[in-house]
This record gives structure tokens, sequence and C-alpha cells, in this order.
């Protein structure tokens, strides 16, 4: 009965253990970026995977909209990250300060790379530090035009 017990035991175990080791690899390659815009009258966020983009306009999450990234678009999008140092994120400069007083909305960004979140400090929408400037822009331009 002991030997059932521990021959159970393992397997559980082990059935775990692999699963964990699939997520951690899974962690390793997935990049994921969100860029969010708010105010008092105003909200957007935008949700950026290697499959699709998805845009929000509501607090409530209710109408989301989606467009479907292409491997060219998202091998931009990887570029784009890659001219910026992550680590640096959190103490990047605003340029300008008009979030302070109701001037322009709050923004962020937020990079999920290989399990670890790490989100910019808050900036005003439409003058990002000029090192996400780049990355900011393209992600904007797919509400733009895509979405039509």
């Amino acid at each position: 009965m002991l030997s059932k017990l521990l021959l159970v035991s393992t397997i559980i175990l082990n059935s775990c253990t692999n699963q964990k080791m699939h997520l951690a690899e899974y962690q390793k390659e997935h990049v994921s970026i969100k860029y969010q815009a708010f105010s008092r009258g105003f909200f957007q966020e935008i949700l950026v995977s290697e499959k699709s983009i998805i845009f929000y306009n509501d607090r409530d999450y209710k109408n989301a909209k989606t467009h479907k990234i292409s491997k060219k678009e998202w091998e931009e999008f990887m570029r784009l990250l890659s001219a910026i140092d992550i680590e640096a994120l959190p103490k990047l400069k605003a340029p300008t300060d008009k979030r302070l007083y109701d001037g322009a909305p709050h923004a962020t960004l937020t990079i999920e790379k290989k399990g670890q979140t790490t989100s910019s400090s808050s900036f005003d929408h439409g003058h990002p530090p000029k090192q996400l400037k780049a990355l900011i822009d393209y992600i904007l331009s797919f509400n733009k035009n895509s979405l039509k």
C-alpha cells in the first residue's frame, strides 16, 4: 500500500514539474506590451501580443476591438522593443508635465518579457519619453489605421 502511494506521489510530482517547465519555456519566449492612457474623461488600453493587438476605449473592458498581427508587424514590434533598455523603463523622465494639471491624460507602458513585468513611470499621452516614442507611435498607429 505504501509503495503504491509513493508511486502515485512520484507521478503527480513529475507531472507538476513538467507543467512548470513548459510554463517557464513559454514565459521565456512570451513578450507582451501594454499601453494605457487615462484621465477623468478618457480611457485607452492597448494590449499587444504576438498574435493580436486589442484596443479598449472603455473602463469596463466591454467594447474591445482586435487586430490580428502579421509576422512582419510582430517583427517590427520586436525591433522597436529591442531598442529600449527595459531595465531603465521605470527611470525614464517624462518630457512634459501636462498630466499633472489635467492638460493631458496619464500614460504608461508596461512590458512583460521572460516572465518579468516592467512598467514605465507616468508620462503625458502623446508625449512619451524619447526612448519610447517610436514604439508608442507604432502601437498608436494601429488604432488609427487598422480599425476604420
